[in-house]
């Protein structure tokens, strides 16, 4: 079969588009693994139209419009020249624009006198038309490269009129190879002049005074001859098979330049990267004429060519729409050389050593981030983001953060270690699937065969392609989102080099850079090199997006975050040509920004008002190669190098030096973006957090207590890419108002501003200017201090009480709300007041109250918090929804509230810690409050009191105090949003729990005994409030837990209270099964998988284990409903001979131990029971029989029991006892009391961890102690749930209440009364 020209000249250029050799090799030719990168079951949502190519196709190229249908009628930017296509009939429209149009800013944007944006509007000077009409498919892609695309417009069905369009980047003509086709020249202006020059050449002239030259060749690279004419309505004579032609003349003396070179027709482009440095171009002509080809080059291109194989020519130079003005170029090859001498020295780390000012500050930053890490696995909140844009950063800050570590520490620190496990886990959740505890993590990525691609899942199908992720699905901004995951995964291997070996994680790492740098045609499963434009030297966004504005260059730095990525995956995995072309392409981009995108005022590339942009900063902001890194960095230059110059008379550019006095004080806020973005994340020393504020806060601040009166020396800020037009700093003592010391220009990067000498100040405040509605970013502000001695805010009076402890607790309250206004020269008066009382060890100090007219919302960050969702207990809570829990679960959104006065809160650290910092940040009810110790959680000792104050009140303990129980008391009703306890592992040896021996060598054999029955469990969430964590471990098959709704991986834990060698889990499901992992514990803080196993609907899965552990923990995946349920989970015991017993105790068992009892009086609630003070009581209401129980925490051996009765005594009572708090028996029966006071009575053989005193009578009873004698025998046992203690009462009870963490909620609250006598028909709930 015969083929047409045009044919047979596209088959000729489909062979290998890249040279063979060199540094384009391919990293796999192989599917990415389907079990990572699924194939998807539904459409793309913008699938590939008008195009015939086969395989992967480019989706960042300037022609992506033309292959997405709804971008099909849009232009395409191939430079100078700018392409659109007209179906009917066909024509290739040409807009040529001289002068962009520019459009200056307003008072909403950037200022009226600077440039907003310039564009070049398209404007149809001439185009390549034909008479007759064309099919209806219009213009179809049939063949793409590296440097452009080939499209053709075909003639009706039973026709063979075709044209090709071969267009390129930088072509110096616009050309259409016709068969059968007569051609037609048009333009949406007057066609003026349509003349004839010689054979095959014209000259056009349009009433836009623009001037083409037209030219028809033929086949063999000849002019057409004579009999070939254009008559003045642009139409030829005759069809014609051969080229037509047209080119810009910007001169007269251009003629003969685009004359001689025209029968030089480019249909082909290949790209060789030999190393060192060196690219060469190697274009191909449509036939062997002598002439070489003719191309326009960019200023870079110039700068950049080599040898003498193309050579500039004399032809005007065009102005393209975008940088500049292109010159022409002969030449069919092109040789371009880039030094790469900078980039071939790039470790991970400059190479400069960092001042040894700064050594101890990035030090104690990386070892504090890493605590920050580990704490209650917080590293999620940094790495898991949802997102790959955003996941991406936190991965690439915990590599820096790891590499610093190294850096400082070693490899073999266990600091470095522990960091580079974090990154090991977090990519394992991507690349491993089903692995446990990566809820937040990205939701995963498709292989998407239609484009050839790693796109997101997420909005795959549906209009969140375009806006989910920044558009991943749709390909837009690949080389910014996963350069992230690049850098951290060569920086793991460097940590770990035994990761290199891991082939799932290695597949995973080339899948990201195949997707977005594919270097060889040879892997057929992505398009080669998807976003980098090897004519432009940079790299594309946007993706396949249509855009009529074409693609765009958004990120810069991220780009070079890619390419230095690739660089340093190459050295990791010791690839060679693959780091070798990394450096190429960085050593090119980084060429390229500098000649087009560093807005400076001598960049002649762009208009000249283009220089009246605001200013920007050449310095790394955070979406580059991060805070991190950009610390480190300027950590390593010095004098003014160091910090970004800034405007203001008192702000130099010199490196910050000396101790950051600011460094952990308290700091306020004006307003706060959310809650993980309060003004303390500006003070803790991080590198992975920043103050923000809310966006509708006009002129936001934030300030700092620097805790005493100090002479400053300077102050440094750390802006990221969102930073104020200007600042204020300002600064003030204990009794003076504001007084602004500096006025700056907001820049990212570090900002030093230098006090006025002999600057004494207790508090500094930063005040933005202009900032309403941006996302400021303020990463750290830094308070240096003069070498002076400096003023203490506080001293003590003069105080009569015994200090009955050595440790000295400082405890600041800080007001959370004022009204007066802010914001004049000198800002509004700030007022602060301070208050010393001293009783047995606590000194009392009332901090700054700074007067705003904005809401101060900032939550307090004094480092990792040890209090975080460990277990809690509570006297009382206020309702079903203010449970202790919410007091430790990270969320300042909810609180625990209790049920009156003297009620507690206290929290089990899980081991013995060294406590210097307790921190309340109340609710909506605040108190007096004692922070209590005990180092049993059952004798409490007070370790400080504070005064009543809203808002944070932070209590310092120097020396700091051991202990693993902490208790807060609050003296009157009280709400807590959060406790936070802080501080560190002791510096003596822990305490270990008691073990169950085992045989060494033997498999345990289970004992039959469950250990989780009604013990302490938690959950990461729950469906319903019928479903709650409890119904796990109540022994009822007929009630379960469930997990909340669409959670993917959903998890359970439970407190066996004490060491057990575990034989097997048995899980019962419900209607809703998953996988699952059954992971151990000894602290409940780090967690180790022991067995996996599949999860059946309806029945019980029983695993076996092997082990000792405190806590068992289920973590569900892969789940067969949108939520996981479990009626019981049981925890069984291998036997064991081992034996323990203690001494009985010699005070009350149950002082301070829970309570619950069936009524009480508003004052007279259940645990003064067991307060340990006789001038306190419970008192029932007073009808019927009535109850009071105690919780001993564990089952004991009694003796006795005492019992001190108040003003009313029942007719008789019987002591009862139980082993699950629920079903009761009697143990005495009958005591009759004949007055008040104490009654005793023996119980010696009793055993048991519930005692119930059951008053008979119908008039109630009341008790001014309940004391319980005996010792410890066992593992303690919790109540199931409430609801089964209401069954027997006679009235309902007015409320549940819910199992917690550790435990229960202690009590019930009582409905207020507003002061009337209770009317015994009146419910009264208690506990």
């Amino acid at each position: 079969m015969a083929h047409s020209f045009a044919s047979t000249l596209l088959l000729a250029a489909i062979g290998p588009r890249l040279v063979a050799g060199s540094l384009l090799q391919a990293l796999s030719n192989e599917r990415p693994d389907p079990a990572v990168f699924p194939s998807p079951e539904t459409p793309h949502h913008l699938p590939p139209a008008g195009t015939n190519v086969t395989g992967p196709k480019s989706t960042n190229k300037f022609w992506a419009n033309w292959v997405v249908e709804e971008g099909r009628d849009l232009a395409i930017h191939p430079m100078p020249y700018v392409l659109k296509f007209e179906s009917s009939p066909p024509n290739m429209k040409i807009s040529r624009s001289s002068a962009p149009h520019i459009v200056y800013g307003d008072s909403q944007t950037n200022g009226p006198d600077k440039v907003r944006y310039y564009f070049s509007p398209f404007i149809n000077e001439f185009g390549l038309g034909a008479v007759e009409s064309a099919g209806p498919e219009g213009h179809v892609v049939v063949k793409e490269g590296l440097f452009g695309l080939h499209a053709e417009v075909r003639g009706p069905s039973g026709t063979d009129r075709r044209i090709l369009f071969p267009i390129y980047s930088g072509m110096a003509y616009v050309s259409g190879l016709y068969e059968g086709f007569t051609p037609q020249v048009t333009s949406e202006r007057a066609l003026l002049l349509l003349e004839p020059v010689a054979d095959g050449i014209w000259r056009l002239l349009n009433n836009g005074g623009k001037e083409f030259r037209l030219y028809a060749i033929d086949t063999a690279g000849n002019f057409a001859d004579a009999s070939f004419e254009f008559g003045p309505d642009g139409k030829m004579n005759k069809a014609f098979h051969g080229w037509i032609r047209l080119a810009e003349v910007q001169a007269p003396e251009d003629h003969a330049i685009l004359d001689l070179h025209a029968p030089a027709v480019l249909i082909d482009w290949e790209l060789d990267v030999p190393g060192g440095g060196a690219v060469k171009y190697h274009f191909t002509k449509h036939a062997s004429v002598p002439t070489q080809l003719l191309h326009f080059a960019y200023p870079h291109h110039e700068k950049l060519m080599t040898g003498n194989t193309q050579q500039v020519a004399q032809l005007t130079r065009m102005r393209a729409p975008t940088k500049g003005r292109m010159a022409g170029v002969t030449g069919d090859q092109w040789h371009l050389q880039i030094s790469t001498a900078e980039e071939d020295g790039l470790d991970f780390l400059p190479k400069t050593e960092p001042r040894g000012d700064r050594v101890g500050d990035l030090t104690q930053k990386a070892v504090d981030t890493l605590a920050w890490f580990l704490d209650g696995d917080q590293w999620k909140q940094a790495m898991f983001k949802g997102s790959y844009y955003f996941s991406g950063k936190g991965f690439q800050k915990v590599a820096y953060t790891c590499l610093l570590l190294e850096k400082f520490h070693g490899l073999a620190s266990t600091h470095t270690q522990n960091c580079a496990d974090i990154l090991k886990k977090g990519f394992q959740c991507l690349y491993v699937p089903g692995t446990a505890g990566c809820a937040g993590a990205p939701m995963g990525l498709y292989y998407d065969h239609w484009w050839g691609g790693a796109a997101s899942r997420e909005g795959f199908s549906d209009k969140g392609c375009r806006t989910a992720d920044f558009g991943n699905a749709c390909y837009n901004d690949h080389h910014y989102h996963f350069s992230y995951f690049v850098v951290s995964a060569a920086a793991l291997v460097k940590l770990q080099p035994e990761m290199a070996a891991d082939a799932g994680f290695v597949s995973f790492v080339d899948t990201l850079i195949r997707d977005t740098t594919n270097p060889s045609s040879q892997d057929g499963y992505f398009p080669v090199f998807r976003s980098f434009d090897w004519f432009d030297l940079h790299s594309w966004s946007r993706g396949v997006i249509p855009s009529a504005d074409g693609k765009d260059q958004e990120s810069t730095s991220e780009e070079l975050n890619l390419l230095y990525g690739i660089r340093l995956w190459g050295v990791a995995l010791q690839r060679t040509a693959l780091r070798d072309l990394g450096t190429t392409m960085l050593a090119l981009c980084a060429a390229t920004i500098r000649e087009f995108f560093l807005m400076k005022s001598d960049n002649e590339h762009h208009p000249g008002a283009y220089e009246k942009l605001s200013a920007m900063s050449p310095h790394f902001m955070d979406d580059g190669l991060t805070w991190v890194w950009s610390l480190y960095w300027s950590a390593s230059l010095s004098g003014a190098d160091a910090v970004g110059s800034t405007t203001g008379a008192s702000t130099t550019p010199s490196a910050p030096s000396g101790v950051n006095v600011a460094l952990d004080r308290l700091a306020l806020a004006s307003s706060e973006a959310a809650p993980e973005l309060g003004a303390a994340r500006a003070v803790d020393g991080l590198f992975v957090t920043y103050w923000s504020p809310a966006a509708s806060d006009e002129d936001p601040w934030i300030s700092v207590d620097l805790g005493t009166v100090q002479r400053l020396s300077h102050i440094v800020l750390y802006w990221g890419e969102f930073y104020p037009l200007s600042y204020w700093v300002q600064a003030k003592d204990d009794v003076s108002d504001w007084s602004t010391k500096a006025v700056n220009l907001g820049a990212a990067g570090n900002l030093q501003s230098n006090m006025p000498v002999n600057t004494f100040a207790r508090f500094v405040r930063v005040v933005c200017q202009s900032s309403a509605g941006s996302d400021l970013r303020l990463w750290e502000i830094k308070v240096y201090a003069d070498e002076v001695a400096t003023t203490s805010v506080t001293t003590s009076t003069s105080t009569a009480s015994t200090v009955a402890a050595t440790t000295a607790a400082a405890t600041t309250a800080l007001p959370t709300t004022t009204t007066a206004e802010v914001m004049t020269t000198t800002a509004g008066a700030g007022t602060t007041t301070e208050a010393m009382t001293t009783t047995a060890e606590a000194v009392t100090t009332t901090a700054e109250a700074s007067t705003t007219s904005a809401a101060q919302t900032s939550t307090l960050y004094l480092g990792p918090n040890l209090a975080l969702t460990k277990p809690v207990l509570a006297s009382s809570f206020r309702s079903p929804t203010e449970f202790a829990f919410r007091a430790v679960d990270g969320d300042s959104g909810t609180q625990w509230a209790s049920a009156g006065s003297d009620q507690w809160l206290w929290v089990d650290l899980l081991g013995l810690h060294e406590v210097h910092r307790v921190v309340v940040a109340w609710g909506s009810e605040y108190a007096e409050l004692v922070i209590q110790t005990a180092p049993d959680g059952i004798v409490w000792t007070d370790a400080a009191t504070a005064a009543r104050q809203p808002g944070l009140v932070a209590t310092e303990f120097q020396p700091p105090i051991q202990t693993q129980w902490v208790r807060v008391l609050c003296r009157t009703s009280c709400s807590i949003r959060e406790l936070s306890i802080h501080g560190g592992a002791p510096s003596t040896t822990t305490p270990t729990a008691p073990t169950v021996p085992t045989t060494s060598g033997q498999t345990p054999v289970s004992s039959g005994v469950n250990l989780a029955l009604a013990h302490p469990v938690l959950s990461s969430s729950q469906r319903s409030a019928e479903e709650h964590v409890s119904k796990l471990v109540d022994g009822s098959e007929s009630s379960e837990w469930a997990s909340a709704v669409g959670e993917a991986a959903p998890w359970v834990w439970v407190d066996l209270l004490g060491v057990f060698s575990i034989a097997e889990v048995a899980v019962h499901f419900g209607d809703g099964a998953a996988q699952y992992t059954v992971e151990t514990s000894a602290t409940g803080e780090k967690w180790t998988a022991v067995a996996m196993d599949q999860g059946r609907a309806n029945e019980v899965v029983t695993t076996p284990l092997r082990g000792e552990a405190k806590f068992v923990r289920l973590v569900f995946k892969s789940l067969d409903t949108s939520s996981v349920s479990v009626r019981e989970l049981k925890v069984f015991e291998a036997s064991s001979g081992g034996t323990s017993s203690m001494a009985p105790s010699t005070s009350s068992v149950a002082k301070g131990k829970p309570v619950l009892a069936s009524s009480q009086l508003i004052s007279d609630f259940a645990a003064r029971a067991v307060d340990d003070a006789m001038g306190t009581s419970w008192a029932s209401v007073p009808v019927g029989e009535q109850w009071i129980w105690v919780d001993l925490l564990t089952s004991h051996d009694l003796s006795h029991v005492v019992i001190f009765w108040g003003d009313n005594i029942p007719s008789s009572y019987n002591l009862e006892i139980s082993s699950t708090g629920v079903t009761w028996e009697v143990a005495v029966h009958d005591v009759q009391p004949e007055l008040a006071g104490e009654v005793q009575t023996d119980l010696a053989g009793v055993k048991s961890q519930w005692l119930r005193v059951y008053c008979k009578g119908d008039h109630g009873c009341s008790l001014r102690e309940l004391q319980v004698f005996g010792a410890p025998s066992g593992a303690p046992r919790f109540l199931r749930e409430v609801s089964d203690v209401a069954a027997p009462l006679k009235w309902p009870l007015c409320l549940l209440f819910a199992v917690v963490s550790v435990g229960i909620a202690l009590s019930l609250p009582a409905k207020p009364d507003g002061g009337r006598q209770i009317d015994p028909k009146d419910q009264v709930c208690l506990a």
